[in-house]
């Protein structure tokens, strides 16, 4: 089942009035393979009930019983994505398509941050409650993940102050 939130086609509409085009759709199928690779990984080992949700800054696979999962099948469905963008990115980097090379490896890169809701902070929250329980371990993530977010909230106001605004950089912290 796919699901758009309710914030992605003001989000588009604004990148497109910025004139990125191409690029936005480029991204956006990119992400969807990302999402799709986690998708494939959670049905070999297992799981059903998927649901994916269209957000601003990418998208997320929702599993019905994730719950029920061992970290280490958490862990594994977590890094299948941003290693499947690794791989196209290495692919990609051999070839002409730039572009693809730079969203892979950006999106992969992204995608192993230590803070939820991207896969390394489920990652690190998998590694974590391998050491103390799985709710200490969720709780020692947020705290992460917020650190995090106001380190990239407090690096964007440093661009700002310089003259340079990045609204993805923005949001991404805001999330």
């Amino acid at each position: 089942m796919l699901k758009l939130n309710k914030y992605f086609i003001p989000y588009i509409l604004v990148l497109f009035l910025l004139g990125f085009r191409g690029e936005v759709l480029i991204s956006f199928i990119i992400v969807f393979i990302h999402e799709l690779v986690h998708y494939i990984t959670a049905r070999l080992l297992g799981f059903s009930g998927f649901v994916v949700e269209i957000i601003p800054i990418g998208a997320v696979l929702k599993v019905k019983d994730l719950d029920e999962a061992s970290p280490m099948e958490d862990f594994i469905i977590s890094i299948s994505g941003p290693l499947f963008n690794l791989l196209l990115a290495w692919i990609f980097y051999f070839t002409s398509y730039k572009f693809f090379f730079i969203s892979n490896l950006s999106i992969g890169l992204l995608n192993f941050i230590p803070a939820l809701p991207l896969d390394g902070g489920r990652m690190l929250r998998d590694l974590l409650s391998k050491k103390t329980i799985y709710k200490r371990a969720n709780v020692l993530t947020i705290y992460v993940s917020f650190f995090i977010g106001y380190a990239l909230v407090f690096y964007n106001l440093i661009l700002f102050c310089r003259g340079n605004i990045n609204i993805n950089l923005c949001i991404i912290a805001l999330f």
